[in-house]
């Protein structure tokens, strides 16, 4: 039932994490946008095309590995390295906003969607294995997904607005920071 599912500790240790690293990531392209926006430039749009097209090709080549890693070296170091380097992208677009620091930016945030999505599913079949619940858990992850998402992204132009880009960017480090924090000390490897 769903009360067994709420206190399967392991997975809400988890979709908390998850929900920590999905605040923290889901600002990111927005915010950048808006400071390519600000400079004017005349290729501004192919430098917001080129910023989304780099995370997706990283996403595309690293994806197939992440469940064949998972299975030699245990999904939670994997996972512990997604949500860190996210904490490490947001302190390197803090301390930037030259556009090839973005793009690298972009390509550590392939790296950390291709751990964190292949490993969602991974982590939610371990967790609700014998119960029958898959799809519904996988269904309340992906709208809490998309809740804390529209959440972040209201939130960090607030802070944005009133504290600036390294304000904003150190926050969402933090955060993600939290995320990995919390899933080395609450997660078993599943």
């Amino acid at each position: 039932s769903v009360g067994q599912l709420i206190r399967n500790r392991p997975l809400m240790a988890f979709v908390f994490c998850l929900m920590l690293f999905q605040f923290a990531d889901a600002s990111t392209v927005p915010l950048l946008s808006q400071e390519i926006g600000k400079s004017k430039a005349a290729h501004s749009s192919l430098q917001i095309s080129g910023l989304i097209i780099s995370t997706q090709l990283v996403v595309m080549l690293l994806a197939p590995w992440v469940g064949y890693l998972s299975e030699g070296y245990g999904r939670k170091p994997l996972l512990l390295l997604g949500f860190g380097v996210e904490a490490i992208r947001s302190v390197l677009l803090a301390t930037t906003t030259d556009y090839k620091f973005m793009l690298v930016g972009q390509v550590l945030d392939g790296v950390t969607s291709a751990i964190v999505e292949v490993l969602a599913i991974v982590i939610i079949t371990d967790l609700t294995a014998r119960t029958g619940r898959f799809n519904l858990v996988g269904g309340a992850v992906t709208i809490l997904s998309g809740i804390v998402a529209s959440l972040s992204v209201a939130a960090s132009g607030f802070i944005f607005g009133a504290l600036g880009h390294a304000p904003t960017f150190m926050s969402f480090a933090v955060i993600a920071g939290l995320s990995t924090i919390f899933a080395w000390f609450l997660l078993p490897e599943t």
